[in-house]
C-alpha cells in the first residue's frame, strides 16, 4: 500500500505554479491550512496552529480547509478569511470533488499541513501553491517540497506543528496563543451559567465530562474514586459539576450539578 501511495502522489502533485525557493514571511499574501479530521479534540489542537500562524502572517489571507461546517464555530474571530468544508470520505466524494473545484480557483503562496493524514495529504497536493510545507513523510513527500523534519522539541501534540512555521523562517515566542476568542456576548452568558451553578463565587468548581469512548472509557468506581480525590482537598469548598453529554445523561453521583450545552464554544 505504500508504493501506491507514493504512486497516487506522482499523479495527483499539481506543480503548477510551485517554486523552489522558500517564500520570504514578509512576501506571504495568501495562506492554506489543511485539516479534515473530524475528532473534536483535533480540532481544538489547531488552535495554536492558527493563532501563531496569524502572528507570523499579519498581513495575509489565511482561508481554511475544515470536513464538516460544526467545526468552522470553533475557529470564529480568529481573523480567518474563508473557510472551506471538504466533507472528505467516501460516501461525500462528490461534495469533496466541489470542494476542490472551488479551492482551485485561488493561488496560495503558502499551503500548510500542520498534521499527517492521507486526506489532507491528497487535498494539500491537488491545490495551487507557491510553497507546499509538511512534516517530512516518505509516503506524500513528493507534494510538499519545502518540507520540515519532525524533533520531539514539543511534548505537547497541538504544538507540534508550530515547528513547521519555524522551518519555513519564522521566530515564535512562547507563551503560544491557544485560545477560542470569545464575544463579549458569550463570556457574559457563560459567567451567568456558572454564577448559577456555583452560586457562591468563592467556590472552586470541579466540572468533568465523562463521555469518552473506546480504550479511553474509564469506569464509574475510577471516576467515583478521582473525583473524591479533589473533594477530600477542600471539601467544605469544593462544588461538583458534571458535563454531561448524549452518550451520558445521568450524573455520576446524584448531588453532583450537572450543565450540558451543544454548542462547543458555550462548552
Amino acid at each position: 500500500m505504500m508504493k501506491l501511495e507514493v504512486l497516487l502522489f506522482q499523479v495527483i502533485n499539481n506543480k503548477k505554479i510551485m517554486v523552489d525557493s522558500l517564500i520570504k514571511p514578509e512576501d506571504v499574501e495568501k495562506i492554506l491550512i489543511v485539516r479534515t479530521n473530524k475528532r473534536i479534540g483535533n480540532m481544538f489542537f489547531l488552535l495554536p496552529f492558527l493563532h501563531e500562524t496569524r502572528k507570523c502572517y499579519p498581513n495575509a489571507e489565511i482561508d481554511l480547509v475544515l470536513n464538516l461546517p460544526w467545526q468552522g464555530k470553533i475557529f470564529e474571530n480568529i481573523s480567518i478569511n474563508k473557510i472551506f468544508y471538504s466533507h472528505f470520505s467516501f460516501k461525500d466524494i462528490f461534495k469533496w470533488g466541489e470542494c476542490i473545484k472551488e479551492l482551485k480557483k485561488n493561488d496560495y503562496d503558502l499551503v500548510l499541513m500542520p498534521y499527517q493524514s492521507v486526506g489532507d495529504a491528497v487535498t494539500s497536493a491537488l491545490m495551487n501553491g507557491r510553497n507546499k510545507t509538511a512534516f517530512v513523510s516518505d509516503i506524500n513527500g513528493i507534494a510538499f517540497p519545502h518540507a520540515v523534519v519532525e524533533d520531539d522539541c514539543e511534548r505537547h501534540f497541538a504544538f507540534k506543528p508550530l515547528k513547521i512555521l519555524e522551518g519555513i523562517g519564522n521566530h515564535l515566542e512562547k507563551p503560544y496563543g491557544y485560545e477560542i476568542i470569545l464575544s463579549e456576548g458569550e463570556v457574559e452568558s457563560a459567567t451567568t451559567a456558572l454564577r448559577d451553578l456555583s452560586k457562591d463565587s468563592s467556590s472552586r468548581v470541579l466540572a468533568y465530562f465523562r463521555g469518552a469512548r473506546g480504550t479511553k472509557v474509564l469506569s464509574e468506581n475510577v471516576w467515583k474514586g478521582i473525583v473524591a480525590k479533589f473533594k477530600d482537598y477542600d471539601p467544605e469548598n469544593t462544588i461538583c459539576v458534571e458535563i454531561l453529554s448524549p452518550d451520558i445523561q445521568t450524573p455520576l453521583e446524584g448531588d453532583t450539578q450537572v450543565y450540558q450545552n451543544a454548542d462547543m464554544r458555550a462548552l
